[in-house]
């Protein structure tokens, strides 16, 4: 089992490289779908893979690394590591636009901007809808894995997809399929979930979510 010793800086220094390899490697497939097509612009041309605000690469990494703190210094079993911070970039298309290299560009000089229009959306919320908002200042959004945990990750385990439908404060429903491809025997059903379809669930106002596979 190999280890790691060191401060954040260290290992994003000397384990950062191999991460970011990873991640580009998981988003080839994804970023072909799109045919070249910006994802903003809607020019046809070649496409880069851009984090989301959030849910940058080091972001994550921090966030994995966050248990391995032994206070002066991390201690991490990298293999395990790796593998928690790749699970966190799941659902792609919750972590990742794509996007051509203008937009890219615009994109990640124009966080300030966003963060402050969401601070706007977030202070005009607070307004309204009194016992929605109460729900989810106290509460968890609701998770059900139907029929039950277990048989639903057997299932996706075999299957490898999931539907699921995702319920909002303001009774909007929305429904996708989760490709879970790279799900496996040691991975964890809800922090997949709760790492990617319910990441940020408070701002978004997610009250429920159902998953289901069908076969």
């Amino acid at each position: 089992m190999a280890r790691f010793i060191g401060t954040i800086d260290e290992y994003i220094k000397f384990i950062g490289p191999r991460i970011k390899n990873k991640v580009n490697t998981l988003t080839i497939l994804e970023r072909k779908k799109k045919q070249g097509i910006c994802e903003f612009c809607k020019k046809k041309t070649e496409l880069q893979s851009a984090h989301k605000h959030g849910k940058e690469r080091k972001t994550l990494i921090f966030e994995v690394l966050k248990k391995y703190d032994k206070g002066s210094y991390f201690d991490v079993d990298l293999e395990k590591c790796e593998s928690e911070i790749i699970e966190l970039h799941y659902p792609i298309e919750q972590v990742f636009y794509f996007l051509c290299d203008d937009c890219h560009r615009k994109y990640d000089n124009n966080e300030n901007s966003e963060l402050k229009s969401k601070k706007q959306e977030e202070d005009t919320v607070k307004k309204d809808d009194t016992q929605n908002i109460s729900f989810l200042n106290n509460n968890t959004p609701q998770l059900s894995l139907l029929p039950d945990e277990d048989t639903f990750r057997k299932k996706l385990l075999i299957h490898k997809k999931a539907n699921w439908t995702l319920v909002y404060a303001d009774g909007k429903e929305e429904k996708g399929i989760w490709n879970a491809n790279n799900f496996k025997e040691s991975s964890s059903v809800t922090s997949n979930i709760r790492s990617g379809y319910l990441r940020n669930w408070k701002n978004k106002r997610i009250i429920k979510a159902i998953f289901e596979v069908k076969e």
